[in-house]
């Protein structure tokens, strides 16, 4: 699940670049740069040196495709240096931090301040949420908040729906429940279902959120992120609307009030 990237750079600058385009995008968690590496290798069919800065970076596998065409864009070299290696073992601690930290961000800010904009916009080919609309809805069996296990197509139950991509720690996430969970009669009245999926959190936090908050919703759990290429997530909240047929008709980041238009 987990994995060091390991990219050479022509020099401190270029490594730099690369690591911080990297972590604006959340695509890894950590980097580290090593100045003043001598690298040996063959090119253009004899041996050459160069002294190179090597970057060391901690992400998840799911995102090393990714990562590869972040780097290339943010390269210099012709045929750049990006491999992975697998995280056999580690801190717990760390390993979970890893695992909250990387691709998921809080859209709300980043829709709220025009200067974290490219956070959004610069993410690589084969992202943009548009590509979702028109397909079928990606179906998965999951464990839920209460103790069930069951599809995302079981919770739909053939009606229009609103998939609900959320984490307890996302203020705006929290916003958007409490208002859908106080207006959720009359949502429910107009035959659409409202499917709340948690993001990268165990069952304990997202359990006692709900409890807490009195949100009469249960709530799927994705803890492994499992759901974050399939919806083609870019952050929290994402608001995938559904149709009776399963087919996937508008992604959002907020629950407008007139969502019946969107189906």
């Amino acid at each position: 699940m987990y994995i060091v990237v390991l990219v050479t750079a022509k020099d401190a600058k270029e490594a730099h670049k690369i690591a911080n385009g990297l972590l604006q995008d959340k695509l890894v968690a950590c980097a580290n740069i090593v100045a003043g590496v001598r690298s040996l290798f063959w090119w253009r069919a004899q041996v050459d040196s160069s002294k190179e800065a090597l970057l060391i970076l901690k992400t998840k596998k799911a995102l090393f495709k990714k990562v590869v065409a972040k780097v290339k864009v943010l390269h210099s070299y012709e045929v750049p240096e990006i491999i992975a290696l697998p995280i056999v073992a580690g801190s717990s601690d760390y390993l979970k931090w890893i695992k909250t930290l990387v691709s998921i961000i809080f859209v709300g800010m980043v829709l709220s301040a025009p200067s974290l904009a490219p956070a959004m916009s610069n993410m690589p080919e084969g992202t943009s949420e548009i590509s979702l609309v028109g397909k079928a809805a990606y179906d998965v069996t999951l464990p839920t908040a209460l103790g069930e296990q069951k599809s995302l197509s079981q919770a739909r139950e053939g009606k229009k729906a609103v998939l609900f991509f959320w984490a307890t720690w996302c203020p705006h996430c929290r916003d958007e429940i409490t208002r859908m969970n106080k207006n959720l009669d009359a949502i429910t009245a107009k035959g659409i279902k409202v499917v709340l999926v948690s993001i990268g959190e165990t069952k304990e936090d997202v359990a006692a959120y709900l409890k807490r908050n009195a949100v009469v919703l249960d709530s799927f759990l994705d803890e492994d992120n499992a759901l974050q290429g399939p919806y083609d997530l870019v952050g929290v909240p994402t608001l995938v609307f559904v149709d009776e047929k399963g087919v996937i008709r508008e992604v959002r980041h907020d629950f407008p009030d007139d969502y019946e238009k969107f189906f």
